[in-house]
């Protein structure tokens, strides 16, 4: 038996991370009928008790446990306790969804952590890691998926070095996974979801909503890898969950993810099974989102049908939801998982089909505003992926309009976004599109020149796959990257003054008029591309890429991929701006119109090895 109070509620801690809710809130009231503890042990306890209450789902309470103990913090001057107190009002808060009232929470606590200077420097790391695990959940619900990702593994980092908090990991672990899958990195996803589930301990309703979605990540996770079979499961153990607790909103997208699977297996009765069991659903938990989602569902099951009339009832359902998620006025996830941007995303693979069907080029005027509302709907919540899938869908648009120049364009936006937020397997899979388009330059220009049909003009592009990434429903195709064979380097200034050329290959060393057009040829191409926002050009058999800097552009031309070649030539970019040494000589070339050799410096040339040699 504990010989304190409070080695009982540190017992009450323990039972907490074992997932043994009850018997801790068991200890609490033992704790609370005794009247010979100290004020101190008293606060303790009631902040054990409310963090207890909020894992038990009753978030109400815990807030009026949060308004009292809080008061008592402050007078007894216990700056710690006073964070731990804003924390589980802070949880509550979040569960509740009251989101705008829980950010001032950060601003409380910063402004407490200021004063424990004084405390034991352990138990300040705890509160700071607690501040980080907060910012990490903000950042990500804005968005910001490389700051939530560092702040949330600070979190991590010091929670696994205590014990006593380690009840928090499940959940950090879970919103890290949806930071690599919202990346595209789904492999790390489900590592780290599988993970969280392996560390839940307890039946309370937080380690509840905590599997749920792990379990719905993990069910997306192999919907993009094709791999319905495991994607259904994890599904039914998402939905089995909602269905058991009656308390959780929002869920809608794993209802309609399984209706969309059972639709793409052409299993109509399993289809009209989970349609019911969401209408059930939805009826029991009543809440916005819910309810759009199942008129989502429906309208993808009208979508489905081959007869004209019930395509013709989806686009009025879609066209309504869009009217009406327009006008709620509750901020949406920053996300996919908007019913507002299933619902567009829905619209504009119906208005596809039908262009696909019809060959009506007309159609292309319904599916250009609805791009343009997801592009500012992604702006809007800072969906980066949403972004730069919307500008990739637009490039190829431009494509089946033969306007290659602004084809490129948006395919050089697309790739812009994609590598400035991280999102690898996007910006990978954006430029083997680019790369594609510009291999195939000749084939639409014959077809342009045939008058081919649209639907012949489609199956040349990657329509289809891109509005199944956008839906989440496969993730578009990446290839292998496979290392591109470098053949020049060029630093052109201003004006088209040639500052330093390095061949990679003999050739270029052979065949001077054959350089001397290149030089000619790019000085009046960079103007043009530049200017147009376009990142790459095909120079015969070979790609060239071209990145500004200052008053230099620098130009690389290769063999073979484009992705792999663009991080490279970032890579030099950055190191020659920011190497002084290397910086500093390019100005003074340029400024004496010389042409610079490596031997005039040796950093340049030990750059070179290291970016285009290792």
């Amino acid at each position: 038996m504990p010989d304190s109070t409070l080695e009982e509620i540190e017992r009450g801690w323990e039972l907490l991370n074992e997932g043994q809710e009850e018997e801790a809130l068991e200890i609490v009231r033992e704790i609370e009928k005794r009247g010979d503890i100290t004020q101190e042990e008293d606060l303790r306890c009631q902040i054990l008790k409310g963090i207890l209450v909020c894992f038990l789902g009753r978030f109400e309470e815990a807030l009026k446990i949060g308004k009292k103990a809080y008061q008592e913090s402050l007078r007894l001057e216990m700056p710690l306790l006073s964070i731990d107190v804003i924390f589980m009002e802070w949880v509550a808060l979040i569960q509740l969804d009251r989101v705008e009232e829980a950010k001032k929470y950060i601003v409380y606590m910063k402004k407490t952590l200021k004063s424990t200077s004084q405390e034991p420097k352990s138990e300040v790391e705890q509160r700071e890691a607690v501040l980080n695990y907060i910012r990490g959940w903000f950042f990500f619900e804005e968005g910001k998926l490389d700051p939530a990702k560092e702040s949330l593994e600070k979190s991590l980092a010091i929670f696994k070095r205590y014990i006593h908090q380690s009840y928090l990991i499940p959940g950090i672990l879970m919103i890290i996974g949806s930071v690599y899958f919202n990346k595209g990195e789904l492999e790390e996803a489900q590592k780290l979801c599988q993970e969280s589930l392996g560390r839940s301990k307890g039946s309370g309703i937080r380690i509840k909503l905590i599997e749920l979605w792990d379990y719905a990540r993990i069910g997306e996770i192999y919907y993009q890898q094709g791999e319905l079979d495991l994607a259904i499961d994890f599904f039914e153990k998402s939905v089995k969950i909602c269905e058991q607790e009656y308390l959780i909103q929002g869920v809608g997208l794993v209802y309609d993810n399984l209706i969309r699977i059972f639709l793409d297996k052409n299993d109509l009765e399993r289809v009209n099974e989970y349609r019911d069991r969401f209408q059930q659903y939805k009826e029991k938990v009543k809440g916005w989102k819910n309810s759009q989602f199942y008129e989502i569902s429906n309208a993808r099951i009208l979508k489905s049908s081959t007869r004209t009339r019930d395509k013709a009832k989806a686009e009025a359902f879609l066209i309504k939801i869009i009217e009406e998620c327009t006008l709620e006025t509750k901020a949406y996830a920053p996300s996919y998982n908007s019913p507002l941007n299933s619902a567009m995303i829905a619209l504009c693979e119906l208005y596809f089909e039908e262009l696909k069907t019809t060959n009506d080029m007309a159609i292309l005027e319904d599916i250009h505003p609805l791009i343009g509302r997801l592009i500012s709907e992604a702006e809007r919540t800072n969906s980066y992926s949403l972004q730069a899938h919307s500008f990739l869908l637009q490039g190829v648009i431009k494509l089946l309009q033969m306007n290659m120049g602004e084809a490129r364009q948006f395919l050089t936006q697309a790739q812009r976004i994609a590598n400035k937020h991280g999102l690898r397997r996007l910006a990978r899979a954006i430029s083997y599109e680019h790369d594609k388009m510009l291999e195939q330059l000749n084939k639409w220009e014959n077809l342009n020149i045939t008058d081919a049909t649209i639907s012949e003009i489609m199956d040349l592009t990657s329509i289809d796959e891109i509005i199944d990434g956008m839906q989440g429903k496969r993730a578009i195709k990446a290839p292998e990257i496979v290392s591109e064979k470098p053949e020049l380097l060029l630093i052109i200034g201003e004006g088209g003054i040639l500052i330093f050329s390095h061949p990679f290959i003999d050739e270029w060393k052979r065949d001077d008029t054959l350089f001397s057009s290149f030089l000619s040829a790019f000085s009046s191409f960079s103007n043009e591309f530049f200017t147009k926002g376009l990142d790459r050009a095909k120079f015969g058999d070979d790609l060239i890429l071209m990145q500004s800097v200052g008053p230099f552009s620098i130009c690389y031309l290769f063999k073979g991929q484009s992705y792999p070649a663009t991080q490279r030539l970032t890579r030099f970019t950055e190191q020659i701006q920011n190497t002084t040494s290397i910086w500093q000589t390019l100005e003074t070339f340029y400024k004496t119109s010389q042409v610079l050799e490596l031997k005039d410096n040796p950093s340049l040339d030990s750059l070179i090895t290291e970016i285009f040699f290792i």
